[in-house]
């Protein structure tokens, strides 16, 4: 009689295997989607940045004095261009803020 199909030695080797390959690659994938993120928040920093720049020009949002500085709320900026943090949730306009310093002619965010 000839019986085709695996036997219990070579399924548990099989489960082995795939453990082990799934131990080394879930780090990996979690690390990568973490530095994703980072990377996506910096970039929103960067555009606000720009934003609150371009409205200090058109003089809608407040320029800080010499050694002074401003708190400028999202809801101030009032744009839509940044609404949804990395993790897909609405950014608080009124608790998400850029802190804007001049210091020698030179303007900290």
């Amino acid at each position: 009689m000839n019986r085709k199909g695996f036997t219990l030695v070579e399924l548990l080797g099989v489960i082995v295997i795939l453990s082990i390959i799934m131990l080394i690659a879930i780090p990996n994938i979690t690390s990568t989607l973490d530095r994703s993120k980072k990377d996506n928040y910096i970039a929103d920093c960067k555009k606000l940045v720009s934003i609150v720049e371009y409205e200090m020009r058109k003089g809608n949002v407040e320029k800080p004095s010499e050694g002074n500085s401003v708190k400028v709320t999202l809801e101030e900026l009032k744009t839509s261009d940044v609404e949804k943090d990395p993790d897909g949730d609405l950014y608080d306009t009124s608790k998400s803020y850029i802190i804007v310093s001049r210091d020698n002619q030179t303007k900290n965010y």
